[in-house]
C-alpha cells in the first residue's frame, strides 16, 4: 500500500486518468476503424506506462491485469489479431478494473480487495490466434455460424448470455417497466449497475444481426420455393402434351404451352 498523498502517487493517478480518457476515445475510433496503427498504438502506450508505473509503486493487482492486457496489444498492434466486438469488450472491461483500482488507491493508497481472475483468464485466452485446419481437414463450423437462429430474440437473455447479468437483474427490470417505467430493458439495467453502455450496445448489434441473418434466410427460403414450385409446373405441362404422355395418360387433358 502506497500513500495516496505522496506527489508520485498523485502525478501517477493524474496522468494515469487522463491517458485513460484519450484512451476510451481510441477505442471508439478503433470500433470504425480496426486497422487504425496509430490509435492501437496509443492505447498500447497507455497501458504500457500504467504498468510499468504501478509495478514500480508496488501495486501488483493493478500490475497483473496491465500486463495481461498489454500482452493482447502488442498482438493486435502488432497485426497478429484484428479487434473485433469479443476484443473491445474484453478491453473495456480491463479499462474498468484500472479505474476501479485507481479510484481505490486514490481513496485509501490500496487496490482494494478484488478478484479479476475471470478477467485476466479472458485477456490470456483472446490472445491465441485461431489455427486454420490442416490440410484435407475438414474445418469445423465456427459457434456464431448458426447464431442467428440459436440466439435468442431479446436483450435481456442477450445480456445474460455475453454480459453475466443474473436473471434476477432480468426480473427487477422487467418489474419496473410493469409498473409504468417507460425506459427500455437496456436503460434501466444500466442504471442499476448490472450491466454496461458498451454491453447493451453490444447486444444490440447482436439483436440487430441475428433478426437481419434470419429475414434474410426465410428470404432465400421462399424463393427457392417459388423457383422450385414454377420449373416443376412448367416440366409437368410439358411432359403432359407431349407425345409419350398422350400414349401412357391418353383420357389425360392436354393443352397446348
Amino acid at each position: 500500500m502506497s500513500d495516496p498523498d505522496s506527489d508520485i502517487v498523485k502525478d501517477f493517478l493524474v496522468e494515469s486518468y487522463e491517458n485513460l480518457d484519450r484512451l476510451d476515445r481510441d477505442l471508439v475510433g478503433l470500433e470504425k476503424n480496426p486497422h487504425d496503427r496509430d490509435a492501437l498504438a496509443g492505447v498500447f502506450r497507455t497501458i504500457h506506462t500504467i504498468k510499468g508505473t504501478c509495478g514500480f509503486l508496488g501495486f501488483p493487482q493493478l500490475e497483473k491485469v496491465a500486463h495481461v492486457g498489454e500482452s493482447l496489444l502488442t498482438r493486435l498492434r502488432d497485426g497478429q489479431l484484428t479487434l473485433n466486438p469479443e476484443l473491445t469488450t474484453a478491453l473495456l472491461g480491463m479499462v474498468d478494473a484500472v479505474r476501479q483500482m485507481l479510484g481505490s488507491i486514490d481513496v485509501s493508497g490500496g487496490e482494494g480487495e478484488r478478484d479479476d481472475t475471470k478477467l485476466i483468464a479472458t485477456l490470456t485466452r483472446l490472445q491465441q490466434s485461431p489455427e486454420a485446419p490442416a490440410k484435407g481437414e475438414v474445418a469445423p463450423v465456427p459457434e456464431h455460424t448458426f447464431e442467428a437462429a440459436e440466439l435468442p430474440s431479446s436483450i435481456g437473455d442477450i445480456l445474460m448470455q455475453r454480459a453475466g447479468v443474473t436473471q434476477a437483474e432480468i426480473l427487477l427490470a422487467v418489474e419496473k417497466q410493469k409498473e409504468g417505467d417507460p425506459r427500455r430493458m437496456g436503460e434501466i439495467l444500466v442504471e442499476q449497475g448490472a450491466a454496461r453502455p458498451a454491453d447493451v450496445v453490444d447486444a444490440l448489434r447482436i439483436q440487430q444481426s441475428s433478426r437481419a441473418a434470419a429475414t434474410a434466410s426465410d428470404s432465400t427460403i421462399r424463393v427457392d420455393v417459388g423457383l422450385l414450385g414454377a420449373n416443376w409446373c412448367w416440366r409437368a405441362t410439358r411432359f403432359c402434351n407431349s407425345p409419350a404422355a398422350r400414349k401412357t395418360l391418353p383420357s389425360w387433358p392436354h393443352h397446348s404451352v
